[in-house]
């Protein structure tokens, strides 16, 4: 993965966008194969550019792969019906000092249209230079450009969801429930399967590396724990969760 100029992209991609109403063309990225020959490695080689681009603008993501001929995949924010997100910080114990090591962070973005068609951003693992030591751990990654690639795909889920939360508010304040997987919420408080729990006889309600945790008052263990991963449009569950509980505090 490499960040390209936002000039080193197709023709027919610079069309599409246009065409759609994408607006500014604000990052590109070589989407550069991982699997290589080991004859290749041995000659000193490495995974080629064979055009393969996704473009961030300022309203959607476009998918262009220039070499098989295929045309552009257009993605417009409000056109994208769900998003699956997975952003998971890693951690590897060590012997003997038995401590936790950071080792990477895990991503990967999902973005559906009606009608099942589907772009996904990753999945890879990037290194965090704030939380990575590579005199320490002796990893000698540079992953700059992944984790821009990664950022690329949670700004996208940031602005499908800013798209999506007035129409979510309204239907909350008509009454309406909205599913999010094995949950659901409505003005009456959030269902897990085992009924409505009101909102406010939550005592928390976070988000802890990439899973959601509900918990109910007075209990110990867990009402809601699921990785965000497993939920359809997770950042609009939890501003509208966050939101409601608020609301009743």
């Amino acid at each position: 993965m490499k960040i390209v100029s936002v000039t080193d992209i197709s023709a027919e991609a610079r069309e599409a966008a246009q065409r759609h109403g994408l607006g500014e063309l604000e990052q590109a990225f070589a989407e550069i194969p991982i699997k290589i020959k080991l004859s290749t490695l041995l000659k000193g080689g490495g995974a080629k550019d064979v055009g393969n681009r996704l473009c961030l603008f300022r309203n959607g993501l476009i998918r262009h792969s220039a070499a098989d001929g295929t045309a552009p995949e257009v993605f417009r924010w409000d056109e994208i019906e769900t998003t699956y997100q997975l952003r998971e910080i890693r951690y590897h114990r060590q012997r003997p000092e038995r401590h936790y090591r950071y080792d990477g962070t895990r991503y990967q973005y999902r973005f559906i249209k009606p009608g099942g068609v589907e772009l996904r951003v990753g999945e890879g693992v990037f290194y965090d230079p704030t939380k990575f030591n590579k005199e320490k751990s002796g990893n000698l990654f540079n992953s700059h450009d992944e984790q821009q690639y990664a950022d690329a795909g949670q700004i996208a889920c940031e602005r499908v969801a800013q798209v999506q939360l007035p129409a979510a508010m309204r239907a909350l304040e008509a009454g309406g429930t909205l599913s999010f997987g094995k949950a659901s919420i409505s003005m009456a408080g959030v269902d897990t399967g085992k009924g409505v729990v009101p909102w406010q006889d939550l005592s928390e309600l976070q988000v802890q590396n990439g899973s959601v945790v509900i918990k109910k008052q007075g209990k110990f263990f867990s009402l809601f724990d699921q990785p965000a991963a497993a939920i359809p449009n997770f950042q609009v569950f939890v501003v509208l969760a966050s939101a409601m509980r608020r609301q009743s505090i």
